[in-house]
């Protein structure tokens, strides 16, 4: 009853058919786990609430932020949006196909209706489902069911009659216990994260951003013309960048700036080209600002090396421990480069801090990172629909230097040993595709 070419496409036909023939043979989507959706629509507020809410573009990074929280005068409208550990996400609205295993992170929290909630009905498959649905065959084959004309979408009962290859307990149990550990992984990062964040909030005495805002409303306020520094934007000269500024000159030992020599060797942001695409294997990975949330990346593309040999070289090339920040449209996006992605590449959308050196890495992307530090990046933003920060702006960001050397070391420590577990968590997860693809799907 489907009439889209793309439900017969070539490719995803081939691949079904390699899961169907594969040496282990294959059973059901359907008949190993169920999966479903709740399509009511929710409201949601700025102000928090025990309801925590996150869009399927946030589930996807290892460390998820909340978009708002919900509001229901129905108890049960909340309680069916909450997921649960050792479930699977599936995301069926725009980007199709996008797989996540729910693990302490996300335990209790509550999700979008544009994902799909997939319970298996042996426990021990979930690990083994969700490596399935991130596998090349298994994306070719959800990507065949979408449906739509503008934004496509999957139902639950289109995943029912996929088939699944399915080898012996013992291999399926393997691959379910790697991606459990890549995700428990992925938890010790993010608790460390939290360790090094609530340490600089207590050594500078921050108090949350929401509660340094404006109350109600527009905030009005005066400007002396001495200190415009050529900016006419009110956003720029809003009184809640002054208030950070204030806390840190209190309570830090010093305030510099992020381009200080004691800070940075430098800071890069190449500017556009046109780029050239090839395939896997003839070029460097090459990342865009959504995608450098993600553990592993979906729809990784590769920039080619022929083409832009002395680019890559020279400038795009991202190193272990740079900080990458966002700096156009979604601005001040900070991200720590873990050590397997040392030699990919990133777009010019994204800024480079290269640190002086790595005993000072790990504490400028825990101040990026923060609600302040992002804060104080934004504040730079120019273009009128577009937001944009340039790399002279990044150098004049304000930095605080700890009076306790002690607690900026330890702060530094806990992201760079963060760091370390994400790409342990990589390397599980490659793992348990390599044995997927290799020695399940292929004959």
């Amino acid at each position: 009853m489907r009439l889209e070419a793309g439900v017969f496409d070539r490719e995803a036909g081939r691949a079904a058919e390699s899961v169907e023939q594969g040496k282990f043979g294959a059973v059901k989507f359907g008949d190993i786990a169920v999966s479903y959706m709740f399509g009511r629509s929710v409201k949601l507020m700025r102000t928090k609430s025990p309801y925590p809410f996150f869009q399927p573009s946030s589930v996807t990074d290892i460390k998820p932020k909340t978009d708002g929280y919900l509001y229901s005068r129905k108890q049960s409208e909340i309680d069916e949006l909450m997921i649960h550990k050792g479930q699977v996400l599936l995301s069926r609205s725009g980007a199709i196909g996008r797989a996540v295993y729910v693990s302490d992170t996300l335990d209790g929290k509550y999700l979008s209706p544009d994902m799909l909630r997939i319970d298996t009905n042996n426990p021990e498959d979930t690990g083994y489902v969700y490596a399935y649905l991130k596998s090349s065959a298994g994306q070719k084959i959800l990507q065949s069911l979408a449906f739509g004309a503008v934004i496509l979408h999957i139902n639950p009962e289109h995943l029912n009659d996929i088939p699944v290859p399915y080898p012996p307990e013992e291999i399926r149990r393997k691959i379910h216990e790697l991606v459990v550990k890549s995700y428990a992984l992925r938890d010790e990062s993010n608790i460390l994260l939290d360790e090094a964040e609530s340490l600089l909030v207590r050594e500078l005495g921050l108090p949350p951003v929401d509660g340094m805002k404006a109350r109600e409303g527009a905030e009005s306020f005066e400007v002396s013309s001495s200190e415009l520094c050529g900016r006419f934007e009110a956003s720029y000269h809003s009184p809640l960048f002054g208030r950070i500024e204030g806390i840190l000159r209190r309570n830090a030992g010093e305030v510099i700036t992020v381009g200080s020599e004691r800070v940075s060797r430098k800071i890069i942001l190449p500017g556009i080209f046109k780029r050239v695409y090839v395939g896997e294997g003839y070029g460097v990975p090459f990342l865009g600002g959504k995608q450098i949330g993600e553990l592993d990346p979906y729809d990784k593309k590769y920039l080619s090396f022929l083409k832009h040999d002395k680019l890559i070289r020279e400038v795009l090339t991202i190193r272990e421990n740079m900080i990458l920040v966002t700096c156009i449209g979604t601005v001040g996006k900070a991200v720590l480069v873990p050590k397997y992605w040392d030699g990919w590449a990133v777009s010019q959308n994204i800024m480079r801090v290269v640190p002086v050196s790595d005993d000072i890495a790990g504490y400028i992307y825990v101040w990026l990172a923060s609600e302040w530090g992002r804060e104080l990046v934004r504040r730079y933003s120019c273009g009128g629909v577009v937001e944009e920060v340039r790399d002279e702006h990044m150098r004049q960001v304000p930095f605080p230097l700890l009076r306790d050397e002690g607690a900026q070391k330890r702060i530094n420590s806990l992201a760079l040993e963060a760091n370390a577990k994400r790409t342990e968590a990589y390397m599980l997860e490659r793992e348990a595709l390599g044995i997927m693809e290799k020695e399940i799907i292929q004959k």
